[in-house]
């Protein structure tokens, strides 16, 4: 892939899991967790696939997901929906750091999930669509959308060129013939 063709499209692994049939909403679902909690979700669940991409190994990932998303998914296949990040070598490493922006409300589905749709506003800028589902008072990916859209640096300000300060002219002074004592 070329880097302007890099820089011009949006680069998205997308790992969509869809059991068969669909799960009946829960009349007890667990409230929304608190945006503290919202946004360590999200940076907890990109980070992992953000070390199974620097390492290669996805069995972690495939670990830390809901049970449903277990029985669809090897480490083999997650490698594989995420392979198109790998090979660009792109670390998330800055969603550490970044706070994320969510662009939809979060909802829990009808099937039950948390759904978390959002962006970081960072370099380069990661877009996420995660499905989260609670499996023991603890949310666990389901499902999970990234994309990576390169964001070109912007060049630094055109300094002014200054000249170096100009120095005062001052005329050489003629040498003072020496005086010859004759004795």
């Amino acid at each position: 892939m070329s880097v302007d063709r890099a820089l011009a499209a949006v680069v998205i692994a997308i790992l969509l899991i869809a059991a068969s049939g669909a799960r009946a909403q829960n009349a007890n679902a667990p409230p929304l967790p608190s945006a503290e909690q919202l946004i360590v979700l999200v940076r907890n669940v990109l980070l992992a696939v953000n070390d199974a991409n620097l390492t290669g190994n996805y069995t972690v990932l495939r670990d830390l997901s809901a049970p449903d998303s277990q029985a669809l998914n090897t480490p083999e296949r997650l490698e594989e929906s995420f392979r198109a990040i790998r090979q660009q070598a792109i670390d998330l490493s800055i969603i550490a750091v970044a706070t994320p922006r969510l662009v939809q409300l979060p909802t829990i589905t009808p099937q039950g999930y948390l759904r978390l749709n959002g962006e970081f506003n960072s370099a380069p800028r990661v877009t996420f669509d995660l499905f989260l589902e609670n499996v023991g008072g603890r949310w666990r990916p389901y499902a999970i959308g990234v994309g990576v859209v390169a964001v070109p640096l912007a060049p630094p300000p055109a300094a002014e060129a200054k000249a170096p300060p100009k120095a005062k002219s001052v005329a050489p002074r003629k040498p003072k013939p020496a005086k010859l004592e004759t004795e």
